[in-house]
């Protein structure tokens, strides 16, 4: 009988970064194929899912682990070796027989023979080998160390200093956590939980599934509602757009804090929208949904609220989120703030006298977060009413940040 009847972890996991590093596909578009084709169990497609992210998140640190060790690896031996080393020296439940036989078994089914010869032989060699790494203070030597794109750790050096930078570079590194939201505080809570922040809670266990079914729960980290906690007033708008809307979380939200209001969604991608469309329907979300652009949305009439959860660098979520770690770049980031500018720019144009907009990333850099709300006064005529950062904990709390803004003149 063949390892896990078709469905191996590592083989899911291992095709899962071959396809990243080939066309930059999502680890989860990936899996999600795997799954459906494997039927792996629960527990092993946990495990696949683990070791993708893992090993794509630690590509840097175990790149230069390799550099001196071996050279000119072809793209499916590269992804073999990250997901092998990444076994060995940060998942350290995993027995080596397990590692050796299983890795080398994906060797010989997806590369040549010799390759699979030099795996098994370096493998066994892992145990005599220590993964030494910079220990410097420099941006370069932090993200070789804690496996992270140097711009990234210079802008955070900058920003917050030593000892808040590698707080932040651990927190990335660490596991993510499912938390839920609980729509309805007042009503007591049927399942287990620990770690109760606000109106978020971090569940463990078999009643995961059921929250999941549950119209009374939503899996939402803290952080975002925290944020829309922070933001709300006692004002009541009466017409409100999420206008980056999908997969709708926010927008369950603002349906929760206003149930009176006339809401509005949109969205960019066709295919999330099937997410928000779903999540209308689970939770009897009452919205006028479009699929177009936000910088083209249009309406007649204009809105007392518009929530503007802009596409931003994830840099508050890279825990999760492991390819946005290798797409911050200078340019990139240029980008996007130039996209941020322009959402904002025409939400401002479908904002009705005296209404908000409620700015929201899930980015700790600042040129996407206070740098924008400087723009907003600077050049827009626009003032914040409130603001508010919070960066990535190693409990599993995301990074992001959120900013009230409203005509100086209204």
């Amino acid at each position: 009988m063949k390892p896990y009847q078709g469905a191996n972890p590592r083989e899911g996991a291992f095709l899962a970064l071959l396809s990243f590093y080939k066309t930059g596909a999502f680890l989860s578009d990936t899996l999600g194929r795997w799954q459906a084709k494997a039927k792996p169990t629960p527990l092993n497609f946990r495990l696949a899912k683990h070791l993708a992210l893992g090993a794509l998140k630690m590509r840097r640190s175990l790149n230069f682990f390799l550099k001196d060790r071996c050279s000119k690896l072809k793209v499916k031996e590269r992804c073999l070796l990250h997901l092998a080393l990444y076994q060995a020296f940060f998942s350290q439940k995993i027995p080596s027989y397990a590692l050796v036989n299983e890795m080398v078994s994906l060797a010989k089914k997806y590369c040549h023979h010799r390759f699979a010869s030099f795996l098994n032989a370096f493998l066994r060699k892992l145990p005599s080998m220590t993964f030494d790494l910079p220990d410097g203070d420099d941006a370069d030597s932090l993200g070789i160390c804690y496996s992270y794109p140097t711009f990234f750790v210079q802008s955070l050096l900058y920003e917050v200093g030593l000892q808040k930078t590698r707080h932040i570079l651990e927190a990335g590194n660490a596991p993510p956590h499912v938390f839920f939201r609980k729509r309805f505080p007042e009503k007591p809570c049927p399942f287990p939980c620990q770690d109760v922040t606000s109106s978020c809670a971090l569940f463990q266990g078999d009643s995961i599934q059921d929250l999941v079914n549950s119209c009374e729960y939503y899996i939402q980290n803290v952080t975002p509602v925290s944020l829309l906690d922070h933001m709300r007033s006692q004002s009541k708008p009466k017409r409100i757009l999420d206008l980056c809307s999908a997969p709708g979380g926010k927008l369950l939200y603002l349906f929760d804090a206003y149930p009176k209001a006339k809401l509005f969604a949109n969205d960019v991608s066709e295919k999330r929208l099937e997410t928000l469309r779903a999540n209308c329907e689970k939770y009897a979300i009452l919205a006028d949904i479009s699929n177009m652009p936000g910088e083209e949305f249009s309406s007649k009439e204009p809105f007392d609220l518009i929530l503007l959860d802009v596409p931003c660098s994830n840099s508050g979520v890279l825990s999760k989120r492991a390819e946005a770690r290798w797409r911050l770049d200078e340019d990139n980031v240029k980008e996007l703030e130039e996209k941020q500018k322009r959402l904002l720019k025409h939400a401002l144009s479908l904002l009705a006298p005296g209404g908000e907009i409620w700015y929201l990333t899930c980015s700790i850099l600042q040129c996407e977060n206070e740098k924008i709300a400087e723009f907003a006064s600077d050049t827009l005529g626009m003032q914040r009413r409130t603001s508010h950062t919070i960066f990535p904990k190693i409990t599993g709390e995301d990074g992001g940040f959120g900013v009230v803004l409203t005509r100086k003149f209204s």
